[in-house]
């Protein structure tokens, strides 16, 4: 199993890309939310390569606020962009995908745990 931990708060998909020309780009807030990921996950993952084959994903997202509308499917596909070419080739290799929120913790972090299946 491989772990990750992202100190950052984790971004959700309307915060990530905007409607650009009748293009789906990433905006200010998404670019900086993807190199930020990106810098963590390559200090963490110890494979020389991606992952190849068929994945499980679990993410744990943590917030500090109390804010109870917070949409936890809504925070998976920014993560899994800043994890393709890093941790797995493509994010079409994850067969089965988790994801729990807790609010009102300490701290903005992400925890992820990638497995590979048969």
């Amino acid at each position: 199993m491989h772990k990750f931990r992202i100190p950052l708060k984790a971004v959700s998909v309307n915060q990530a890309y905007s409607l650009a020309r009748k293009r789906l780009i990433l905006s200010k807030v998404g670019r900086k939310f993807k190199e930020d990921c990106t810098d963590f996950l390559k200090e963490q993952f110890t494979e020389e390569k991606p992952l190849k084959g068929k994945l499980r994903v679990r993410i744990l997202f943590q917030f500090r606020s109390f804010r109870k509308k917070i949409d936890v499917d809504n925070h998976f596909k920014p993560l899994q962009d800043s994890m393709t070419g890093i941790v797995f080739d493509d994010d079409s290799q994850i067969f089965k995908i988790s994801g729990e929120k807790q609010i009102g913790m300490n701290r903005n972090e992400i925890h992820i745990f990638v497995d590979e299946i048969d």
